[in-house]
């Protein structure tokens, strides 16, 4: 375990793609940097797709062609920021490596580290079973309040917080601005 006098001195962020090799740099993980570059361009090519479904509709705001043109929008914005921070990596451990500074090692993912993802996907999954019962206004507010309060661990006030903005949120973007009535439920929300 590092100090944090060692991790202030340290020159390298850690969760780089760069990999070590025997003398010299680091060398840049090309498979996943070209990995990314593919998910760049399926992002341009979901884009370009959606455009022909129509980004609006004559009764709606928002045409069948519009999510798919923002998630690919996104996954190109998301790519090329990956892009660009393991450019920027590789440059720090190569001038490190010049400088003679040995780049930190970079630890494997454990089964600790699947905790959190493993908990979220449960409670999402309980908030969709949920949905039917109570319906997604209260649902996925409660959603958000277990996330916060048992993986995030956020004391409750500011959890219960998130979910009422969430609960807001929902309410004032499906509801009022898109017109977009949930479905009714047990409980009749």
């Amino acid at each position: 375990m590092m100090t944090d006098a060692e991790r202030r001195q340290d020159p390298l962020p850690t969760g780089s793609l760069a990999r070590e090799h025997s003398g010299g740099p680091p060398r840049p993980n090309y498979v996943g940097m070209a990995f990314l570059v593919f998910l760049a361009v399926l992002g341009i090519a979901y884009v370009a797709m959606s455009l022909s479904y129509g980004l609006s509709a004559e009764t709606n705001p928002l045409g069948p062609g519009a999510a798919p043109a923002a998630l690919g929008i996104l996954l190109v914005v998301g790519c090329l920021v990956l892009l660009m921070q393991e450019v920027r990596t590789h440059r720090k451990a190569a001038a490190a490596a010049a400088q003679g500074i040995a780049p930190t090692e970079v630890a494997e993912p454990g089964v600790r580290d699947l905790v959190k993802p493993v908990l979220i996907l449960l409670i999402v999954v309980a908030g969709l079973m949920l949905t039917p019962v109570v319906g997604m206004m209260i649902a996925m507010p409660l959603v958000v309040l277990a996330i916060a309060l048992f993986v995030e661990k956020l004391k409750p006030v500011p959890a219960l917080i998130m979910a009422a903005v969430t609960a807001l949120m929902l309410w004032l973007v499906f509801q009022q601005l898109l017109s977009i009535r949930f479905p009714t439920n047990l409980i009749g929300l």
